[in-house]
């Protein structure tokens, strides 16, 4: 019997290639691709019967597959690739509770996609981990909520960061100077209905993204070549973006987090200041995270294997080949890897740290 997979996100990958020939190790069941953004979807939940989703047709669709059509399909697994927020607005969250209502099973984990919808939630988790760890271990930026503008009342230190919602990739950020421009910024917040957050601003010398999938690891350092072209790292012009060494730091922070979050796929951002010789983690994003174009089709092949590991876990009948399917526990530094194949004969080989 046919399983299929509902990947909710962007066109930049196609996980119909991705997923070519995919079958369960024991059973041999095949793998039916179903990919569109939040958008283009409806669902209908049964208590007896599942998740039935109706996909409209794309105004772009993929060659060589069935996104020009209407299809009605009911869903065994789910990749989310794509936040269910939007930048303008846009608000899907009652589909993935349609999706959550039946127990769906996904990746990432349905609660763990649900946090990852509302920073302060990543958040909240995150300062678990920096309060079992310490500060030194874990070193998490200091960080202050503020439910409306009534709540901005007390000035903090300048200059300082703000943040409007849950908003993402450099979007609804700004970096105030004095008390006059805060005071204009908590005006502009009282006449919409969001939170705020608010952080030091630090002087940063380059970012550090560290990336997993499953058991593999990716880190990545990005420089600006002048800070004249903006003060946000993933909003600024001139940016040298390289691989670096997974450092043994840098896979505590990231597997620390990803446990405390129930996270199969996250990134973490940081930034690191000479001035002050120390590091700031940033955030934490979840499955949506974006790719490397240098790395989009190995990563999304480590996606692929994450994915089939976990719905042959699911759905054989005898246990799981993990030698087969089992996700490669890697490490990528400065040198990219070779991209594996599609086929997934034997398992993606392991790349170390430099």
């Amino acid at each position: 019997m046919v399983k299929t997979l509902l990947v909710i996100g962007s066109q930049k990958i196609d996980f119909h290639a991705i997923f070519k020939d995919q079958k369960l190790s024991v059973d041999g069941e095949p793998i039916s691709v179903e990919q569109a953004p939040w958008e283009l979807i409806s669902v209908t939940s049964y208590s007896d019967s599942g998740a039935v989703v109706t996909i409209d047709p794309h105004p772009n669709p993929i060659p060589f597959t069935n996104q020009g059509t209407r299809r009605t399909v009911t869903v065994d697994f789910v990749l989310f690739r794509g936040g269910t927020r939007g930048t303008f607005h846009q608000d899907f969250r009652n589909l993935l509770l349609a999706l959550m209502y039946v127990n769906l099973p996904s990746i990432n984990s349905l609660q763990a996609f649900y946090d990852c919808q509302e920073k302060p939630l990543l958040y909240r988790k995150l300062l678990q981990v920096q309060k079992r760890l310490g500060t030194l271990e874990f070193p998490l930026i200091p960080q202050t909520f503020h439910p409306d503008h009534k709540a901005m009342y007390f000035l903090p230190e300048f200059p300082v960061v703000v943040k409007v919602g849950t908003a993402s990739g450099g979007v609804g950020k700004m970096k105030l100077m004095d008390q006059s421009q805060w005071n204009d910024f908590r005006g502009l917040v009282s006449q919409g209905n969001t939170y705020v957050t608010s952080e030091p601003y630090i002087e940063w010398d380059y970012d550090i993204r560290i990336q997993k999938i499953g058991a593999h690891y990716r880190a990545m350092k990005r420089i600006v070549a002048s800070k004249e072209s903006g003060w946000k790292s993933n909003d600024s012009a001139c940016v040298k973006d390289e691989d670096v060494p997974v450092t043994p730091e840098y896979r505590r922070w990231i597997d620390e987090a990803c446990a405390a979050l129930d996270l199969d796929i996250a990134a973490i951002d940081a930034v690191y200041s000479s001035k002050q010789g120390r590091y700031y983690i940033l955030e934490i994003n979840g499955s949506s995270i974006g790719l490397a174009a240098r790395h989009a089709q190995e990563d999304a092949a480590h996606i692929r294997d994450l994915v089939m590991h976990r719905m042959d876990t699911l759905f054989s009948s005898a246990p799981a080949t993990t030698e087969k399917r089992s996700p490669s526990s890697s490490s990528t530094s400065a040198t990219p890897a070779t991209a594996p194949s599609t086929s997934r004969a034997s398992s993606p080989s392991s790349s170390s740290s430099a």
